[in-house]
Order: structure tokens, then C-alpha cells, then sequence
């Protein structure tokens, strides 16, 4: 089976087991003590004039240690460290015909989709595991979750299956109860396997 983590920086995070291709935001990677795989690093703001997203030379050495590839929004040109390419947001957005992204997951997700499934000639995607992009608890988050849910949606369309922490809000309902549920109505519909 064709696996990919998107892995970002919440709790949920030290549930990947890193045993398939691993794409991470921003400076996923400081949170584990040892080296860890990752295939890809994406940084879709400015670093190089917003330290608090991340410090250049931090990720200079870490692209160093870890041999990921980098890839960014806007060019770098620091020292010895480059992009190594460009994210396509005019591919992704004309392809796709949405400009729904409000955070870091929605631009991974869609380039995930993009280049793994819609663009793949063979080893097409089949499943997609969020760890770390729980989105969760304050009020950014929850202007950002439908967008990620809006993404699921459309991976999920094509065939892909999402797996999401329990402890994610990503594909859950606001209060853990399915609309129009009734009785044994949401009892009825996970026997039956309905959502993953």
C-alpha cells in the first residue's frame, strides 16, 4: 500500500512511526530529541524575514543533518542553503480550481494529492496519515479546520483513505455525535463502516 504521513507540530505528533514517506511542515523536526526520517520539509512563508517561523540557519542544518528536500513558497538564498524547488501554487490552484488553503496542511495536502495521486502514472496513493495537524483547541485553528476537512474531502473523492488521530478534530464532528442521529442511528452507521 502507497502511505504518506503529513506530519506537523501537535500532540498528536509522536504517533507516527516514521515506517513510510514523510512530509513535514515548517520545523516538524525539532520536536524529536534523534533524527527522524522525513522525505520533505515544506516552508510556505518567508523565513528568511520572519524569524518566528523558523531560523534559517537552524534549517540549514537540519536539511544538512537529515537530507530532506526543501520545499518553499518564496526563494532562499542563505549561506549554502537553498530551496530545492519552488512549491507550484499556480499548478496546484489551476488544477484544482480552489484557492480554499488556510494553513500549511491544506497547501501539503493538495501537493500530496497532486503529485501522488493525480499526476502518479503507477504506486498511486491510497492513504494519507495526519500526525501532528491536529488543529485543535484555539480560535486560528478553528478557522483553519474546515479548510483541512475541505482537503480530506478531496483526497477522500479520489479514493484515498485519511487516517486521523483519535485526538484530532480533523473529520470529526464538532460534538462527537453524526447530525440527525437518533436513537442507534450513529451506532447503525459506523457498523455499517461509513467513515474511516
Amino acid at each position: 500500500m502507497s502511505r504518506l504521513v503529513i506530519l506537523g507540530k501537535g500532540p498528536t505528533w509522536d504517533q507516527c512511526k516514521f515506517d513510510c514517506e514523510v512530509w513535514g511542515i515548517n520545523d516538524c523536526y525539532l520536536h524529536s530529541p534523534t533524527p527522524i526520517r522525513i522525505d520533505l520539509v515544506q516552508q510556505i512563508k518567508d523565513i528568511s524575514h520572519v524569524p518566528e517561523y523558523g531560523d534559517v540557519e537552524e534549517l540549514r542544518k537540519a536539511k544538512e543533518l537529515l537530507g530532506f528536500e526543501l520545499v518553499t513558497a518564496t526563494p532562499i538564498d542563505y549561506k549554502d542553503l537553498h530551496e530545492d524547488r519552488l512549491y507550484p501554487i499556480r499548478e496546484i490552484v489551476d488544477h484544482f480550481q480552489s484557492k480554499f488553503f488556510s494553513n500549511s496542511f491544506t497547501w501539503l495536502m493538495a501537493l500530496a494529492i497532486y503529485e501522488k495521486f493525480d499526476k502518479a502514472d503507477n504506486d498511486k496513493l491510497e492513504q494519507i496519515e495526519l500526525y501532528g495537524c491536529d488543529l485543535r483547541g484555539d480560535h486560528e485553528y478553528l478557522r483553519e479546520l474546515a479548510s483541512m476537512d475541505f482537503w480530506c474531502g478531496v483526497a477522500m473523492g479520489r479514493g484515498i483513505r485519511i487516517k486521523v488521530p483519535q485526538l484530532s478534530a480533523v473529520l470529526k464532528y464538532p460534538n462527537g455525535v453524526i447530525y440527525g442521529s437518533w436513537g442507534n442511528l450513529q451506532d447503525e452507521i459506523e457498523a455499517r463502516e461509513f467513515h474511516g
